[in-house]
């Protein structure tokens, strides 16, 4: 399993993509769809909407950028409820490091209900835990069986720039950018003949009818068919 680092890329080196299993990876970030699935069957097992080291901040963290909490919900007894900007269907979501490995126990316990499919099956919540020097006891390698996981960096890495032909048949390597090129992807709308959504110059006030939704540039790809690897 070679590394970045021989193909000399950048000064220093960098000793990234070394993965000796085989393992899959989702061709796209998770959308808001698909989160907002999980944020609703999470919510009736959610503590609380109180701030702590496990769950950071409920209403912010879980929901991403277009899930929001109704107003009067989590509060008094009331349980919590959700709703979603419709418009950002199909873009990427993003929350904590927390939430995304509940959501891995999720999928792997088969989209479960209950408690104990959001807290186990893949990484032990109960190890989430703060100590007072602000290091943390997080297991992060998921457990043996694990049917979806957080990606590690090198497996990232790995599935956006190596490439099993880079330097001809059978001749492994690395290109320079996620996109199966040494050259960066242009920034700008697929309409417009754009390769990635990053450096597109949004307007000061925006919502997510101006942004670009996952796999909206179906052709420019790692050597793999990963998408939207140079920003989303």
């Amino acid at each position: 399993a070679p590394e970045l680092f021989n193909e000399g890329l950048y000064p220093g080196g960098l000793h990234l993509g070394a993965v000796a299993h085989e393992y899959r990876m989702a061709r796209t970030e998770v959308t808001a769809s698909q989160w907002f699935e999980f944020v609703q069957a999470f919510a009736p097992r959610y503590p609380g909407p109180s701030v702590n080291s496990s769950y950071g901040s409920f209403a912010s963290v879980l929901t991403g950028q277009w899930i929001a909490p109704v107003p009067g919900s989590g509060h008094n007894g009331q349980p919590w409820q959700f709703t979603m900007d419709p418009e950002a269907a199909n873009l990427a979501t993003g929350t904590s490091w927390h939430f995304a490995a509940r959501y891995a126990n999720w999928l792997h316990n088969g989209k479960s209900p209950e408690q104990w499919a959001f807290e186990t099956g893949v990484y032990d919540t109960a190890t989430f835990t703060r100590n007072p020097d602000g290091t943390w006891n997080d297991q992060f390698t998921p457990a043996p069986g694990a049917r979806f996981w957080l990606p590690t960096l090198d497996e990232w890495t790995k599935g956006m720039y190596y490439d099993p032909n880079r330097h001809g048949d059978g001749q492994e390597g690395y290109w320079a950018h996620p996109i199966g090129h040494d050259t960066p992807a242009v920034p700008g709308y697929p309409e417009d003949g754009g390769e990635t959504s990053a450096g597109i110059p949004f307007p000061p006030d925006f919502d997510a009818s101006w942004h670009v939704p996952v796999g909206a540039y179906p052709h420019i790809s790692s050597p793999w068919g990963l998408l939207d690897g140079s920003g989303s």
